[in-house]
This record gives C-alpha cells, structure tokens and sequence, in this order.
C-alpha cells in the first residue's frame, strides 16, 4: 500500500474537505434559519407548559378579542404549550409613555434571576401609539401583529431581520404566526 505524502493531500482535498464545507453551509444554513431559537432551559417548565395570560385590565373589548386571538394562533403551531386565559401573574397591561419608542414591552421573569426557566411575563401596551382598532389602519399600527409579536417574545422567540418577529412595525403592517416562527417554537417546545 503506497502512503506517499501527495496520495494523503489528494485524499484530503477529494475527500474531506469537500465534506468539511458540505458540513459547515449545512450548519449555517440551519442557524441562518433557527437564529431566532435560543437553546438551555430559558422556557416555560415543564413537557408541555399552560401559560395563563390574564388580560382583565385591558379595557377596550376588541383588544381583549384580538389577545384571546393571536394566543389561539401561538396554540395552533403544533408546539408543546398552551395559551390559556385567566386569572395569573402573567398579565397584559395598559400604559401610556408619549416619548417611549416602544410599542409594546414584554419583561420576562426568570426562576433564578438570569438562568431558569420562565416564571412570569407581562406585557405592556403603550396606548400612547395609535393603534387599529380603534383607529384608522392606514394610519395606525396593527393591534394583532404587535400582540402577536410579543407573545413570541413570552414563548422565548427572539428578534430576527424579517417577519413576524422583527423589531420594527410600520403602520398597516399586519403579521402573522409566519413558518420560522412556528419552526423556533416547535425547536423550543417540542412538537405535539
């Protein structure tokens, strides 16, 4: 058997190193893709978690339909969790901040502090920003989408370049549960 240093560099470049970067644009690809989905134990507990949102403070009835609405979209993903509603310390809550950027925020509280698995969120609607209902669409942003968005932010999803959870709305902008989120949360959750 002939083991010349110029047979091996052959082998190497024929064999290995074309596999090498199969290898590596494949695991690109796929953080490319799932960059969004966070790994370690930063979720709700459990094999498949019932997070219990309450929303009893938000006044303006087509808010509260719209809310029960985007958690049945987050339900229908397939993934092991569950939006119920009801009385907890996971709330929706209203607040005004005429110069906040935001829109909306979603503080998410850990067991231990930095590490653990979610114990409690909350999220807070800037009724300072116009917002569809009740306003104009054209002229408002899109009360569904952003409430959408931060529940993604509940079940652990973080912000990526396009589509439902990226960072920024524009008004009229309507979002849906898209394809890459319901990927991260069935990563995240496992499927059912």
């Amino acid at each position: 058997m002939n083991h010349s240093p110029q047979r091996n560099k052959t082998f190497f470049v024929r064999g290995f190193l074309p596999l090498g970067i199969v290898l590596g644009l494949v695991m690109f690809a796929h953080s490319a893709l799932a960059f969004n989905y966070p790994g370690g134990g930063y979720k709700w507990a459990g094999s498949f978690p019932n997070v219990t949102v309450d929303y009893s403070g938000v006044g303006l009835n087509a808010w509260r339909v719209r809310i029960q609405n985007t958690m049945n979209d987050w339900n229908a993903t397939g993934a092991k969790f569950k939006f119920v509603s009801g009385s907890s310390n996971n709330d929706i809550l209203v607040t005004s901040c005429v110069e906040c950027r935001e829109l909306m925020t979603s503080p998410i509280t850990r067991q231990y502090g930095f590490t653990g698995p979610i114990v409690k969120a909350k999220t807070y609607i800037n009724v300072a920003k116009q917002w569809s209902p009740p306003d104009s669409a054209q002229y408002a942003y899109d009360f569904s989408s952003v409430m959408r968005h931060e529940q993604g932010h509940w079940l652990r999803l973080d912000h990526v370049s396009s589509g439902l959870m990226e960072g920024n709305f524009g008004w009229g902008e309507v979002q849906y549960v898209d394809s890459d989120a319901r990927s991260g949360i069935r990563h995240i959750y496992g499927v059912q």
